[in-house]
């Protein structure tokens, strides 16, 4: 993943890789993981759902700081509607969203709702890549 997502955006300068929580979980890891191990860290950050009434109380949890430059990630992505909402949360934070990434598009209209909220969306697989063949 991480191999896929240091390939599509070499040309863009990113420091900080997260989505929401638990789609975005594993890849987040991952990517931060194989960043740091190639000299190139990556901040990692998960979102909430909402903020919670106890602990640190605050929707996104991780080292993202204003101003940060950042590429969103999701296992599968349908309507597009769980990455829009968590670049609303990572633009009201102060963060620019270069793109977004997914393993899996669904191609059921995400890409172009993302589109229309100026964020590209990657993917490896698409619908046809696990219908066809």
């Amino acid at each position: 993943m991480m191999e896929s997502i240091a390939t599509e955006f070499r040309d863009q300068d990113f420091n900080a890789v997260g989505g929401m929580t638990m789609g975005a979980d594993p890849i987040v890891s991952a990517c931060t993981l194989l960043s740091g191990c190639w000299g190139l860290p990556l901040h990692g950050f998960l979102i909430r759902k909402e903020a919670k009434a106890y602990g640190t109380g605050k929707r996104i949890e991780g080292p993202l700081a204003k101003r940060d430059r950042v590429v969103l990630v999701e296992d599968v992505t349908t309507t597009g509607i769980t990455l829009i909402e968590a670049a609303q949360v990572v633009r009201e934070f102060g963060c620019n969203v270069l793109a977004a990434f997914t393993v899996v598009d669904r191609e059921e209209g995400g890409r172009e709702a993302l589109a229309a909220e100026g964020i590209p969306l990657h993917s490896i697989l698409g619908r046809k890549d696990l219908t066809e063949g």
